[in-house]
């Protein structure tokens, strides 16, 4: 607008019979009422989000959010946008994770770091403004109404929703207010993208750990009815047959066959650099812990980060959906440090039936860490991410059990992989 009140000044001579100068007084008188005609409208709103427990990496996330007008006037020709909250990277991220692609860029931005930080920035914050989608046309004083939000995330991790905004228009769309929408800080996390693998069997004999009472989702015990005994010091009270009691007069018990159930591990290699390799890796054992049937039974989450995870789901200890949300928010490490992944299985293998590791790439390191493991005698099933590169690198030195998933194909490959473990 102000462009053409420039324009149409300079060309608007002859004042009585110039188009063009009427259309200069038109747009002049706009750039002149419209911004207070904007400025002078108000809005005094509270809002409440409804959030979904979880979101997807590449699925649509569809949220509500309940608005109250608490002004007292009707609210009308209005529009929300959700605003990112602004992170501010940790010092110690920021020094050791770079962006992608960093060492491509000139010697100026590799001193500076400014594209490092903006891709931190990004990254954890994980959106950029959100428009809604559905709007009331009109929200009386006192009263409530639902707008609608719908945002595609590209990144796991934790979303942070934390300003909300409610837009005030001029007339003629050309200016418009921004005012706060009184609202507390929401979040949500969202899971790792994952891959359909269909039925898989893993190799191993069960270790055959305990389940039934002691490790089961239902009340009380789940095995085959075995027999009636005798009363004994410390049997739970909902184990005695009172029917059985009330006859004989004598306390007694009923006993069942002990359930067991396999114990699985996912094992997470988190040395290595932040990237689309690292991401991939994840979003591979983020699909074979979404996979597994932990009804049926036990299933470990091992790797290396600040320290040494083992998150256990499956048969009353937890939801699966807990180590999913762990691996929204794993990171890399940067190092290799093969040593504590290595005693963090020793210190579990006694109870875990097979392996599966998952690579963000291939090295010497890693192959000698994956080899001893099964010179050990440890069921173990290994996936790497791969280039032509790593391919190369591999079939040099191959190694069973291991199966490279290109970058390129990976969702068929692993679909493949998986397809052969039931053979």
């Amino acid at each position: 607008m102000a462009m053409v009140t420039t324009v149409t000044a300079v060309l608007g001579t002859g004042v009585e019979t110039s188009a063009i100068y009427m259309i200069f007084c038109f747009a002049a008188c706009n750039l002149f009422i419209n911004p207070i005609w904007a400025f002078c409208r108000k809005a005094t709103c509270s809002a409440t989000r409804q959030l979904p427990e979880f979101g997807s990496v590449g699925q649509e996330l569809t949220y509500n959010v309940q608005i109250c007008n608490d002004g007292p006037k009707p609210l009308s020709a209005m529009s929300f946008e959700e605003w990112p909250h602004h992170p501010i990277p940790d010092y110690e991220i920021f020094a050791n994770t770079p962006e992608p692609g960093e060492e491509k860029r000139n010697v100026v931005d590799r001193t500076l770091l400014y594209y490092r930080w903006t891709w931190l920035q990004e990254k954890e914050r994980g959106f950029n403004i959100l428009e809604a989608t559905q709007l009331p046309q009109k929200i009386n004083s006192g009263e409530k109404a639902r707008v609608q939000f719908t945002v595609v995330p590209q990144n796991r991790g934790l979303f942070h929703f934390a300003q909300l905004r409610v837009l005030l228009p001029d007339p003629f769309g050309l200016f418009q207010r921004c005012l706060p929408v009184r609202a507390q800080k929401d979040q949500i996390i969202i899971l790792p993208k994952r891959y359909a693998l269909g039925n898989f069997s893993l190799p191993g004999q069960a270790q055959l750990h305990l389940g039934g009472e002691t490790a089961s989702n239902s009340i009380g015990q789940t095995g085959d009815f075995l027999h009636l005994r005798d009363y004994q010091a410390g049997d739970p009270m909902r184990s005695v047959d009172w029917k059985s009691w009330a006859r004989t007069g004598l306390p007694v018990v009923r006993e069942y066959e002990d359930n067991f159930f396999p114990h699985y591990g996912v094992v997470l290699d988190t040395s290595g650099s932040p990237g689309l390799r690292f991401e991939e890796a994840v979003s591979v054992a983020s699909s074979f812990v979404a996979s597994m049937d932990t009804r049926e039974c036990l299933l470990d989450l091992l790797f290396v980060g600040e320290k040494s995870y083992r998150i256990t789901a499956g048969q009353g200890v937890a939801k699966q959906s807990k180590l999913l949300e762990v691996l929204a928010t794993v990171q890399s490490r940067g190092n290799t440090d093969f040593d504590k992944l290595n005693a963090l299985i020793s210190r579990q293998i006694k109870h875990l039936t097979s392996l599966i590791i998952i690579c963000p790439d291939w090295s010497l390191e890693r192959r000698h860490f994956i080899s001893s493991l099964q010179t050990n005698g440890i069921n173990t099933t290994t996936f790497v991410i791969a280039d032509d590169q790593t391919k190369e690198a591999f079939e040099s030195a191959p190694l069973r059990e291991v199966y490279l998933l290109h970058l390129n194909s990976l969702a068929q490959d692993l679909a493949l992989a998986a397809a052969q473990l039931n053979l």
